[in-house]
């Protein structure tokens, strides 16, 4: 399902998608069956660094509306890039590396717990 649908289900169902300050802790269940999934991390397009061009933290978590405050991110290679301008949500991989992707793309998601 996009990324809004997911954030709306889990929103309705359980408490929100998933938000990561660290990795300690966390372990995803064995096997994960899927390649990918949604976390509750989106950029907000309202943010300072596209409306006057600096470089403050865009990525917010789905939970809280706050942006990456520990300083810790687990971006794949070459991610974050916002590529044309509509990758503005974030999924997982089961290594635990994240990609931007367009909204619109089709994964499972990640609960908050």
């Amino acid at each position: 399902m996009p990324w809004y649908n997911a954030q709306q289900y889990c929103r309705k169902h359980h408490t929100d998608l998933a938000t990561f300050e660290s990795m300690d802790g966390i372990r995803l269940e064995t096997p994960f069956s899927y390649s990918s999934a949604w976390i509750g991390l989106w950029d907000d397009p309202q943010s300072w660094k596209y409306n006057m061009g600096n470089k403050s933290n865009s990525w917010r978590w789905s939970a809280t509306g706050e942006t990456i405050k520990t300083g810790y991110q687990k971006w794949d290679f070459g991610n974050p890039d916002y590529y044309d301008a509509t990758e503005r949500c974030v999924y997982m991989v089961t290594d635990g590396r994240w990609g931007d992707v367009d909204c619109e793309e089709t994964h499972i998601y990640m609960l908050l717990w």
